[in-house]
């Protein structure tokens, strides 16, 4: 996708693109790799697997995220990675005010949250068929990866406020989805709003601290 490689070459890329999309994070004295999902293809990868595996540097035998955590000391309940199968209209509006309070990418973003405002009553229903269809397995995935982005801050924000941050972030990508009939581009359009803008990632996280448990 990259027009500098494809007509210069990838020798003519910077560190940064060199590096994009990948990412570096220190979690328990231990190195963590992945791809941020801003990418096209890193999307595409990880929604096509079944389930989130994970694999040492040498090592040929792969993990589950579970293993991950439990390696770590940050295992937590399974139900703390999954999204609620149906939404209410409280949950839908604590959603979308916090998506609006944080920085907007481009003109288009706070635009689109208008769109998702005034579809709601629509959105509600069409969420929880578009969970149903795509199956619980496949939002614990999503929500394990993005929480597997976020574990440098445990130590800062805690498990759970993560967990949630994580969850929450995934109910807004299917209500995207939901809207656009395009779940690859609802993932990435979302990364490129929060996950690559650090400020936006800790003003949600801090949210969904303090959100009461009926909210998240």
């Amino acid at each position: 996708l990259c027009r500098l490689i494809r007509e210069i070459g990838e020798e003519a890329l910077c560190e940064v693109c060199t590096m994009h999309p990948r990412f570096f994070i220190m979690s328990g004295g231990v190195e963590l790799a992945g791809f941020g999902l801003a990418c096209e293809k890193a999307v595409e990868l990880l929604l096509a697997v079944d389930s989130l595996r994970l694999r040492a540097e040498g090592e040929s035998q792969s993990f589950d995220f579970g293993a991950l955590l439990a390696f770590l000391g940050k295992a937590v309940p399974r139900e703390w990675l999954l999204p609620p199968a149906r939404l209410t209209l409280a949950q839908f509006s604590f959603l979308l005010a916090q998506m609006k309070d944080t920085e907007p990418i481009d003109d288009v973003w706070p635009q689109q949250l208008t769109a998702l405002r005034l579809d709601c009553h629509k959105l509600l229903p069409r969420y929880a068929k578009l969970l149903a269809a795509q199956g619980a397995e496949a939002a614990e995935k999503l929500i394990s990866y993005i929480l597997y982005r976020q574990l440098d801050k445990a130590e800062r924000y805690g498990m759970e406020a993560l967990c949630r941050y994580a969850r929450f972030n995934v109910v807004f990508i299917y209500l995207l989805a939901a809207e656009t009939q395009d779940l690859p581009e609802a993932v990435r359009r979302w990364s490129e709003q929060i996950e690559y803008d650090e400020e936006n990632t800790a003003r949600l996280i801090r949210a969904c601290g303090r959100a009461p448990s009926s909210i998240l």
